[in-house]
Parts: structure tokens; sequence; C-alpha cells
């Protein structure tokens, strides 16, 4: 099945010449480029092919390497012929990252191409070639186009077909274009690919075979044939690249011309810069599409770049300007290769032979015109002293030493009117010091010089009328140095002069009244050098002054004198007004010419603030002051360029980087074009912009950590299982605790005024101001656990949302690890443990001992108390006994009757035994308790007495 787009006719294509003349839509933006070559970095000047991958690096493939860009430095991977896991040639045509961040170059050479896949964390390639004997190889080595679908599959276009990449198996599927012959045709060779999002099928661009529509789901092919018209049947089949822009329209670059096509509506429609049915490079579009605020921008093989508007239809071409810097590179025969727009707007070209060239559209944000001694219709010189705009649009210049111009801003072409000594009627003087439009005479305009008087000059007839100091006529110029002019009303000129004072110029008599400074009087001008003349909203005059003490005056219509303001005020310094503003909300700003700026309470005669250098006024030598519609201040300084926010009171500074035609900026020489269009003049040409397009660059850097190492070797990278900018967490040894960290922001407008901060959790205890650092050092860092995190913001001040941050883990020496611990532990408690027994054992001991020895002394007391009772028990048995056995012997020896003997003797011999075992007691009582040995016990003495008590019985009764 094949579906047919018929394309304008001849009529339709020849009337686009007559739109390539109408200006592009009001949000278009003439591009500013920077070129980046071999000088900068890049190994080679043909730049093939651009990406931003996931993490915000950009690639550039080269015809001598691959290069991985950070805004700072090159990173260049090349073909090295002993390494197997190197590139396989160092010619990069191709470059994609898919969802998973792998990223697949795809590189060639006189001899063809190989599909390389490349290993962040270990910097190496796999290959992919073809192989006639491998069923599930690549069908050829030479990829000229990659995609990615909504089901994450890898669809490759190579020069031999269609090829799906299998990830499991590692292979390849090929399919080819139906009705050629296979593996030797130019209709196979797929120069790119893009998804249809509402059916998931493949558009498919072949470099000699058309357009296709592929469905992955049943395999088939269908020929979407476009042609120039219906009648000659002049079939475009060169398709060099596919794109869909952001309202669903599939953009088609080819041989001959840019083509629109509606996926939905099965429509299409050719654009052609040159319309023409034959071929032209300036209609051959062969590099990437990319969408900026709704223009489509590609590359010509004429060297063009292209920028198209969808809306009006028309197209815009751009080409290298030899006198302007800023223009795009130069073509070569291989025009521009390539065209990529970054995650921050960015647009990137890529050309053959020179380079790189790169359009931020929030950097350059004025537009200038420099002083060009070659060209013949530029500025009369460099140093630009005064400007205005007058009724028809017209931009008058004033410069030092080159005269007065008049500025075709459209052609960017000048009118000069110097010095001319063969001509009467002309300017006797080239050092302009003021410009000023008569707003009540059309075509006037007064010019002052420097030495050479007013003139008026009009512009209806080019006639000069010369008005100068005559030391003879009191009625006229009181000096020649002429540095402002202002008109009061229909019949008076004020005119400031240099060493003359001031005059009054009238009109209609031509005769001038005088006011000079007069030491002796207070209500005279404060100085005779006169700078500066403005009327604010309530008619009252003010005059700006070069005077040591006093330099602003105002000036009394009522009594014609002047009161004059100086250092009244702590912090007022008028020794020089170099210019003076009043705002829409009635605000007073005098700009000073060496003490910065002041907000001035006409009322009170004092100034309410004061700002300088050290609030972020770019100079503190103001020079011109212009509001903006927004009620900015645009402060013009002697280095630089401020917008001043008087509700915030935040200064943003602009510089000659930032387009500027210079630093310097000179007063007189600034003012508000009826179109909103600033215009500061200074020393190297002029400057104008308009306000409202003077924007923040709202898109934040994506910060990565780049390299992680030791701080005594900053360049070695750790050996660390992993890529460092995609890892949560390194573990480090115990050794390895003095660390430097790398961190980029991949920010790409001016990466050298990108700013940085950072903070390592458990160690800082806030952030680290870095500046422009990208680096950040820790020593001496404790076993444990941390976390290192960094933020970056772009030139604007917009910081990153998300920060980058990685876990360090330093690890404990052995000695020092948990299981050490454990045993440590294990040990301490053992030894406690056995000091603990035998403490206990000890202490048992002493227990004993104690109470054995208690036992001792409470048994040597009872043995004691024994003893004595023993004593005293012996002692007073002994004394009975005595008295018994005296009285037994008595007896005894007086007894007749045997009988009566015998009981004697049994008393006598009871006596004696028992004195025996009394007198046995006594004995043991006197020994030591511990030694006694009894061998008769106390016990024994009871059946003794008793015994004995009943032989005196006994012998009582007889």
């Amino acid at each position: 099945m094949k579906k047919n787009f018929f394309l304008s006719g001849n009529i339709k294509i020849l009337l686009l010449c007559t739109l390539l003349s109408t200006p592009l839509s009001a949000q278009f933006v003439e591009p500013k480029f920077e070129n980046i070559t071999v000088q900068d970095g890049l190994p080679e000047n043909n730049v093939w092919c651009i990406l931003q991958d996931h993490l915000g690096f950009l690639w550039f493939g080269t015809s001598n390497g691959l290069v991985k860009y950070d805004g700072y430095e090159m990173n260049v991977y090349e073909h090295i012929i002993d390494n197997p896991e190197s590139m396989t040639y160092s010619s990069v045509y191709r470059i994609f990252e898919d969802r998973t961040g792998i990223l697949w170059v795809g590189t060639g050479s006189t001899y063809g191409g190989v599909l390389n896949r490349f290993d962040r964390s270990t910097e190496t390639f796999k290959h992919y070639l073809h192989n006639s004997k491998d069923s599930i190889s690549i069908s050829s080595s030479h990829v000229l186009s990659f995609c990615e679908d909504s089901k994450g599959r890898l669809w490759f276009g190579t020069s031999n077909g269609l090829n799906l990449w299998d990830q499991e198996t590692d292979g390849f599927e090929s399919f080819f274009i139906p009705d050629t012959i296979k593996n030797n045709s130019d209709k196979q060779i797929i120069s790119a690919i893009i998804e249809e999002p509402s059916t998931h099928n493949l558009i498919i661009g072949s470099a000699f075979g058309g357009l296709w529509n592929y469905d992955p789901s049943n395999k088939k092919f269908i020929k979407l044939q476009l042609f120039f018209n219906k009648e000659n049947k002049i079939e475009i089949n060169e398709i060099n690249s596919l794109y869909r822009s952001n309202d669903g329209i599939v953009w088609v670059a080819s041989k001959f011309g840019f083509i629109k096509y509606d996926s939905k509506s099965d429509d299409a429609k050719l654009f052609q810069p040159q319309p023409t049915l034959g071929y032209n490079t300036k209609n051959d579009f062969h590099t990437a599409i990319e969408e900026i605020d709704g223009l489509l921008w590609v590359g010509t093989a004429a060297g063009n770049l292209a920028c198209f508007d969808p809306e009006k239809e028309i197209f815009k071409l751009f080409k290298n300007d030899p006198n302007d810097v800023s223009s795009i590179s130069p073509s070569s025969p291989w025009g521009i290769l390539s065209i990529y727009k970054d995650r921050s707007g960015i647009l990137w070209v890529g050309s053959a032979d020179f380079g790189l060239n790169k359009w931020d559209k929030y950097k350059i944000k004025f537009n200038s015109y420099k002083f060009n001694l070659d060209e013949k219709k530029s500025i009369g010189n460099s140093l630009v002293t005064s400007m205005c705009e007058d009724r028809t649009g017209n931009i008058w210049v004033g410069t030092y030493g080159g005269g007065l111009s008049k500025f075709d801003r459209e052609k960017k072409l000048f009118v000069n009117f110097k010095r001319e000594f063969d001509r009467k009627n002309s300017l006797n003087n080239n050092e302009i010091m003021s410009i000023y439009e008569d707003p009540y005479d059309s075509g006037i305009l007064w010019i002052g010089t420097n030495g050479g008087g007013l003139y008026k000059y009009e512009s209806k007839n080019n006639q000069f009328k010369l008005f100068r100091h005559n030391e003879n006529n009191e009625y006229s110029l009181s000096n020649d140095s002429i540095y402002f002019t202002l008109a009061d009303g229909k019949d008076i000129i004020w005119v400031c002069t240099w060493r003359g004072g001031i005059n009054k110029f009238n009109r209609k008599t031509e005769q001038c009244t005088h006011y000079y400074n007069n030491p002796n009087d207070s209500t005279s001008i404060s100085s005779n050098d006169a700078w500066y003349c403005f009327k604010d909203k309530l008619g009252v005059l003010w005059f700006g002054t070069a005077n040591g003490n006093e330099g602003l005056s105002r000036y009394d219509y009522n009594k014609d004198n002047f009161h004059s303001y100086g250092n009244e005020h702590e912090y007022m310094q008028f020794n020089m007004i170099s210019t003076i503003c009043e705002d829409h909300k009635g605000n007073f700003w005098l700009g000073e010419y060496a003490t910065g700026l002041y907000l001035f309470d006409r009322t009170k005669g004092i100034p309410l603030n004061h700002y300088t250098e050290r609030n972020g006024l770019a100079h503190n030598q103001v020079m011109s002051i212009l509001e903006d519609v927004s009620g900015n201040l645009w402060i013009g300084t002697y280095n630089g360029l401020s917008r001043f926010n008087p509700v915030s009171k935040r200064f943003r500074n602009f510089y000659e980087e930032d387009g500027l035609s210079s630093n310097r900026l000179f007063f007189r020489s600034a003012f508000l074009s009826k179109s909103g269009d600033m215009f500061f003049g200074g020393e190297n040409g002029f400057t104008w912009f308009n306000s409202e397009n003077i924007k923040d660059d709202p898109t934040p850097p994506m910060v990565v950590i780049t390299n992680l190492s030791l701080f005594n070797r900053p360049k070695e990278k750790l050996k660390i299982d992993g890529f460092i900018s995609e890892m949560k967490e390194v573990r480090l040894p115990h050794n390895y605790n003095d660390l430097h960290f790398n961190y980029v922001g991949l920010h790409f407008s001016d990466p050298v005024k990108n700013k940085y901060k950072y903070m390592l959790e458990n160690f800082d205890e806030d952030w680290v101001e870095a500046g422009t650092q990208r680096n950040a050092v820790y020593t001496n860092l404790d076993p444990g656990e941390y976390i290192f995190r960094v933020e970056a913001a772009n030139r604007d001040g917009i910081w990153s949302k998300k920060d980058a941050s990685i876990r360090i883990v330093i690890l404990p020496p052995w000695w020092a690890t948990t299981w050490a611990y454990a045993l440590y532990t294990l040990i301490i408690s053992s030894i406690v443990y056995f000091m603990w027994k035998l403490q206990l054992k000890r202490i048992r001991i002493k227990h004993d001992y104690e109470m054995s020895k208690f036992e001792a002394e409470k048994l040597q007391e009872v043995d004691e108390l024994k003893s004595r009772f023993f004593a005293n028990i012996s002692h007073e048995f002994r004394t009975p006994l005595m008295l018994i056995l005296g009285l037994s012997k008595k007896i005894l020896d007086k007894a007749k009757d045997q009988v009566f003997k015998d009981d004697i003797n049994v008393i006598k011999r009871n006596a004696n035994r028992l004195h025996g075992l009394v007198n046995q007691l006594l004995d043991l009582s006197k020994l030591e308790s511990g030694n006694m040995t009894l061998r008769t016990s106390p016990q024994n003495i009871i059946p003794l007495l008793k015994g004995l008590v009943l032989s005196f019985a006994s012998f009582a009764e007889r």
C-alpha cells in the first residue's frame, strides 16, 4: 500500500520568494555565536554529531575522536591501535543515549563503520560488527540513525537496513525495505527514524529510498511518497533527518527542501529558501532539526543556518559575516554538519572545518555597534559621547573626534557629518559633546562641541548654523565648550558650558543671558563647569556642576537665582553631578561622578539613600540613568551597566562579555527611544537593547560529582566499582581519610561564572560558599558515615533545585571493627569474670578465716570461763575436802573398831579421789583452751560427790 502526498505546485513554490523578505515572528532573536575550535580543546574541527546525556555532559562526535565536555575541559576518546577496548575508529558520526543511560556511538571510516557501546565506569567500548555467518549480528556495521520506542526497544538504522537490538541475547533482528535488492541497494540506507505516538509505528527516512511507515507488530513497510507536484511526478526520495515538533508535526529535512508532514491528516508541504524544481545547496537540508521558541533551525549543505517560522512559513538564512565575530562560522564544501539544543536552550551548531558554534539567547543580551576603521559607512569614531533620537526615528550619534553620525538601524549603516575645510556649511569641530532635538521645532538639532561652539542643524535642508563666543558681543555664548543643552519653552535653550557657566539662549533674539559662579554670592550657580541640565515634572530646573563642595544647583524662576546642595549630610558628597533621573513614582535619582547613586529628597534637600560598589553598583562613577517600563533603573557607569530594582534594592551588572560595546560608558550618551529601546554610548561604540528582553536564564545547572581522589593525589581516580557521577555510596579504608572531591555544574552559557556551594554532613555545620571553585578538600576524617553534597548556580544566580550527593563510608581499621570490639569485649568480660570469681574465692577464704578466728576466740572465752569456773569450784571443793581428810585421819587414829575404821577409810579414800579430781581440774583450768586434752570430765565429780555425801550420811547414822 502506498500513500501519495502532492506538494505545492510551481506557482506556490515560486510564491515563496515573496515571503523571504518578510520578517520572522516577534519571538525571534538575532543569534550571536561563540566559536569553539581546536584551540579550545576540540581534537578536530569537523563536528558531526552532538548529544547531551542524562547527567548533563555534552558529547561531540568529531573526525578525530569522541569528546566529553563539561564546560571547562574536553576529554577525548579515540581509537588506540593496541587497545581492543577503545573505539574502532576515531571518526564519530552518530551518538545516542538510551533510557538506561547507555551511550551508543556510531563510528566510521573510508572502509565502513562500527557500532560501539560505551561503559562509563571502565571507559571502554564494546563493538558490534556485521558478520554474515552470524544470524543475530547487525546487518551493517555502519550505523546512521537511532530510535528508542515507547516500549524501550532500540532501533538502529544502518547503511543496509533496519535493526532491532535484543538486550537478552545482545544480538540483532534485521528488517529490510521491500522491493529492493537486499544487501545491495542504496534504498536500504536508513538515515532517520522516529516513532509515531498514536500508532507506535516507526517513520523511517531513507537516504535514497524516501519516507516509509513501518509497523513493528506485523513487520510491514508502507511507502509514503512525497512529490514536488502531481503533474511532473518528481518524487523526493533523499531524506536526511526527521523531527517531531512540539505540536506533533513531523518535519523532514531532505535534499530538495524542508517538508512539513502531518501524520494525522496525511498531509505534506514543501518549503524552499530558494524555490526551484532542481537541486540547490541552499535547499539541501542535511542536518538534524531543532526547535527554539516555536522556530525550527536546520543546516544546509551550502553552510547556511536556516531558521524557519512555521506560522508565517518563511525562512531566514544566516551565514558568516567576516566583519561580525558573532556571526556563524564560515561555510565549507560539506556545510553545516549537526545542530543540537541542550537542556538550557543553548543551540549548538557543528560545522565542517570550523568547529562548533554556540548560541545562548540568554547570554548575549545586547546589540552593539563598534567603530570599524575598514568600513566606509561605519560610525565616525569609537568614542561615543552623545546620542539622541529624532521624531522620524533616526539615531544621531556624536563622537569625540569623529563628528556627527546618523544611524540607520535596519541597514546598520551611518551617514557621517564631519569637518570639511572646503565647505562652509559643515561642522568646524569633530569633538561632539552633546546632541539635542528641539521638542518645539521639528527637524532642529542642537549640537554642542568641545571648543567649537553650538550648532543649530536643520535636517530639512541639511544646514548648520554656528553660535560661538565673541568677546566683542556680551550676548554671545560665554564659552565654546558646550556640554549640554535643554529647551525650556518655545523661546529658551539652556546651554551648559565648561568654564563658562550657564547660558540662557533666546532662540528668537539669538542672545544669551550668562550665569556665573560668584564665590561671594551663595545664590549664584555653584560652578562655572556645568555638565548637565534637567527639568523635573514639577517644572523645576536642576543643574549638575563640577564643584568640590556643591555639585547640584536648583534654579528659582521667580528670583532668577540658584540654590546649591553639597556636603550638608554625612554621606552626601555632591562634588560633580553627572546625571539626573526622575522615576514614575516621582523619586529623584542623582548620579555622582565619583561617589555613586543617590536617592534625593527635594523637599528636605538631603539624600535618602546612597548606593555604591559595596551595595552592588558596577562602579562608583555614574554616567547615566534611565528607567524602564518595569520601574528598574539602568545605570551606565565607568565599568559596566547596572540594573537596579528600587523595591528589592538589588543590582544586576552587565559587562562587555554580555554584549556591551564597552565597559566604559559615557555621560550624555544614553537615551530611551520611542520603541522602548535603551541606548548607551561608550568607549567603543554604543549598545542598544529592550529591557523586556533582558531576562535571567531560568535553567539551573545540572550538578555532578566528577571525581573522588586522595588529597595528595587529586588527579588520580580511586579504584572504585562504578561510575562516580552515578554512585550513591563509596566505602573506603581507614587510611583513605584525606579526600579531594571534584564537581561541576553542567550549564554551558558561561561556565566560568557558575557558582558552587557544598557541605559534608556530619562534618560541616553549614554550606560552604565556594564561589567558582570546583573542588573541596577534607583531611583527617574519622571513620564513620558522611554525605557530601554540592549545589551549583548559573551565571545569573539561579541555583540547582537538586543537589549532587554521595555517601562516604570510611571503614575503621581491623582493630577498630565490630568484630574486633566484640572480641575485645569477650576478652575483657572473661578477665572481669575470672577476677570476679577470684575475688569471690578470696572473700570466701577471708570470711572462713574470720569465722574460724571468731569461733576460736569465742571458744577461748568459753574455755577461760570454764577454767575460772572450775578453778573457783576447785577451790571451793578443796577446803571442805581438806577438812574431811583431816577429820578422817583424826577419827581413824582414834577409832578402835575395825568396822568403823573401814568406814572411815572409805570416806578417806573417796575424799582423796575427789581431791585428786579437783586438783586435776585446777591444773586444766590453767592450760590454754586450744591445747587442752581432758582425760577426766568434770562430770565425773558429781558421782564422787554424791558417793561421798552418802558415805557421810551413813557414817552419821551410826
